[in-house]
């Protein structure tokens, strides 16, 4: 939305506010009290405004009821009489066909030209009306509709209806009837009317306590009614709905609705919303309100008042990024639609605006935009927003001319994508998906590297509460950026994240002492892991970066990890250096390494249970080697000690049976031979180098000779 320099109700109730019935008498006197006003004539007043779109004009008619009731007077020179020769009564600017008449016949009637939306019509009675006497004055004229973008207010058209209206008569006595036609929507600005229905809707005031200050501004439409130009470029569609005949309107909103916002999607770097078909809608009620145009999301209409500026289409087009659906101060949206307004009207080579700042009449935070406009009071509405849009301009073309356009894309980037501030390694979504002072300072610095972001909010933006916070946040934002630092590659832990997003900033102090200790566990698994050629998990350093708060479970984690990596130093060294023969005999036929390998491999790959589960299995196989060792060596003697009982028997069974006629008595000479043979001892023959077959070995029951040192 955007301001207007058309002052037309501020305007308007001055001019109504001027025009206070003030008959013409021969004598008068102040501070009579016999009728509510004090000037004699007592003066019921019902005004009824008709607009005909048709025709293009607004019929009026006011019906006066006259009384004089300031009684005559007698005086030392005679009698003092007080009598109304005629009245004087407002009348709608460029009236036409002016009547007035009494009693079946016309009254002369004149018009005094005013300054304003009204002027002054003079009737003259054919009698003066004296004291006791009562007159009913019937006055009407039709104010034909004025053209577009003229001064004057009223515009009469088949779609659309736009006039003031106001009241005549004593205090408590006036009344106003509003009669339109069917199939228009009305909209009512100033005094409060009471709705009603007849052919069409109607709404009236009675008894008006102030009728020299009551005034309304009726406009009314029938969308069916208007113009429609339809503009579709890519990714886009207008539906330009304009008043029948203002033809030059509607082109010249066309326009800009083409090249001029691919002009500016390219600034914002982003296309303009989501596709679906808006209405952009002429309309003078704007001005009413103080503005040029509004921007209504959900109901997917821009309206724009019927000038044909540029800045002020721009500026609502540019609504359709900078809306309540991804930012909720209004503030920081008028600013930045103002912005990127004019940077488009340069980009095109047309003149833009200067951002000025006007005195401090009127100073608020801009976080308090809106409680600023429920206070104001009168003329310090129009103030308020005067402000409000102007350092909204102000704060955010100084943002821009700090960090760049490029850098205030990837700011404005994160803003439609709901990016945190304070980001991690992965692509992240807020839950949250509307901006607010806080999150827009935060993004200006994290993201944009604005170094002057945080002054300039401070000074016209924030909120006392939000200011109070500045000093603890800037040294939350120094630990968070020791903190990333100091862990390197692993970003600083989710809850922490959260935490300075919040602008808790206690608890992000208390998360970050925790990670602090984490990361000193982490150096130590560090070290150990480095010594036995393993590298960290990779899950670890995701269950640090996705840690909520508190961090108790990464600090178990990374206790646990630790112990994990000291089990695995203990069993590879075992691995290495069982001592002991009769372990060594235990462990043959026993592979200790490869379960080695598989807890390394687990371990690695963050499987704890797995790694403790091969530990196990190698302490429980080095544990039972020794026993098994000796009970092989057991089995190994028993076989031995049969193999050798089994020898010896079979060797004295083989002697036994050498000579079996020998143990009878029985000659045998064969035998005898052979025994003979077995009882003679061979003596030990001298070793001869020079024989060619093999030295005998000497009989074990001989005397051994060592062998000679030489030949």
């Amino acid at each position: 939305m955007e301001a207007t320099v058309r002052a037309v109700l501020t305007t308007l109730a001055l001019v109504l506010t001027g025009l206070v019935v003030s008959p013409p008498v021969s004598a008068q006197e102040e501070g009579s009290t016999t009728d509510p006003n004090g000037d004699g004539l007592h003066y019921i007043g019902a005004t009824t405004f008709r607009p005909d779109p048709d025709r293009g004009v607004v019929a009026v008619t006011a019906e006066l009821d006259l009384r004089n009731v300031r009684p005559d007077e007698r005086t030392a020179d005679g009698v003092l009489q007080y009598f109304f020769p005629g009245v004087i009564l407002p009348v709608l600017d460029s009236a036409r066909d002016l009547r007035a008449r009494s009693n079946g016949a016309d009254l002369d009637v004149s018009i005094i030209e005013e300054e304003g939306a009204t002027d002054a019509a003079e009737v003259t009675f054919p009698s003066s009306l004296r004291f006791g006497q009562e007159r009913r004055v019937v006055v009407s004229y039709e104010v034909p509709s004025a053209a577009a973008r003229s001064e004057e207010v009223t515009r009469i058209n088949p779609a659309y209806v736009a006039f003031p209206a106001f009241a005549v008569g004593d205090r408590g006595l006036a009344s106003v009837t509003v009669e339109l036609p069917a199939g228009y929507q009305p909209d009512v600005v100033g005094s409060d009317p009471e709705f009603g229905a007849g052919d069409g809707p109607v709404f009236t005031a009675r008894n008006i306590d102030e009728p020299e200050t009551w005034w309304s501004i009726v406009t009314a439409q029938d969308d069916d009614r208007l113009d429609e130009l339809l503009v579709e470029e890519e990714g886009r569609s207008f539906h330009i709905r304009s008043w029948p005949g203002d033809d030059e309107w509607a082109a010249f909103v066309a326009d800009y609705a083409g090249a001029p916002l691919d002009e500016m999607a390219g600034l914002v770097g982003e296309p303009w919303t989501d596709g679906e078909p808006y209405d952009i809608v002429e309309a003078y009620s704007p001005y009413l309100y103080g503005y040029s145009g509004w921007f209504e999301p959900v109901a997917r209409r821009i309206v724009i008042g019927e000038d044909l500026d540029p800045s002020v289409v721009l500026h609502e087009l540019a609504h359709g990024w900078f809306n309540g659906n991804h930012i909720s101060e209004r503030w920081i949206n008028e600013g930045l639609a103002n912005e990127f307004a004019d940077q488009t009207l340069k980009a095109l080579g047309e003149d833009g605006e200067v951002v000025l700042l006007s005195p401090d009449e009127i100073r608020f935070p801009l976080a308090t935009w809106e409680d600023a406009l429920a206070d104001a009071a009168g003329d310090e509405f129009a103030a308020v927003e005067e402000y409000g849009y102007e350092r909204s301009w102000y704060v955010i073309h100084a943002i821009v001319a700090d960090i760049g356009l490029n850098r205030m894309q990837a700011v404005l980037d994160a803003v439609f994508d709901r990016a945190p501030a304070y980001a991690g390694d992965r692509a992240e979504f807020l839950p949250s998906a509307t901006v607010d002072d806080r999150r827009f300072l935060d993004l200006l610095e994290r993201v944009g590297g604005s170094e002057t972001a945080s002054v300039l909010l401070e000074r016209y933006v924030m909120a006392e509460t939000d200011v109070e916070l500045l000093d603890e946040r800037a040294a939350a934002v120094t630990r968070y950026d020791e903190l990333a630092a100091a862990g390197g590659e692993w970003a600083v832990p989710l809850g922490i994240r959260r935490a300075m997003e919040a602008w808790n900033f206690s608890r992000a102090d208390q998360g970050m002492d925790a990670a602090l200790i984490v990361l000193d566990q982490r150096q130590e698994l560090i070290d150990l892991v480095e010594g036995l050629d393993l590298a960290l998990p990779a899950s670890l350093e995701t269950v640090y970066e996705d840690a909520r708060l508190p961090l108790d479970g990464v600090a178990d984690r990374l206790a646990a990890q630790t112990a994990a990596a000291r089990d695995i130093r203990r069993i590879t060294d075992a691995s290495t250096g069982v001592d002991g023969l009769i372990a060594r005999i235990g462990l043959l036929g026993t592979a200790l390494d490869p379960i080695v390998d598989e807890a390394r491999a687990a371990f690695e790959a963050g499987d704890l249970n797995r790694a403790g589960e091969r530990v196990a299995a190698f302490d429980e196989a080095n544990r039972d080697a020794e026993a098994e060792g000796w009970a092989r060596i057991g089995a190994a003697a028993l076989v031995s000690g049969a193999l050798v009982g089994i020898s010896l028997l079979a060797t004295r069974h083989r002697r036994s049976r050498a000579n079996p006629l020998h143990d009878l008595g029985r000659p045998n000479d064969e035998s005898a031979d052979a025994a003979e043979a077995e009882d003679v001892v061979t003596p030990p023959v001298p070793y001869d180098p020079s024989a060619t077959h093999p030295r005998p070995l000497p009989d074990a029951n001989l005397p051994r000779r060592e062998p000679s040192a030489g030949p």
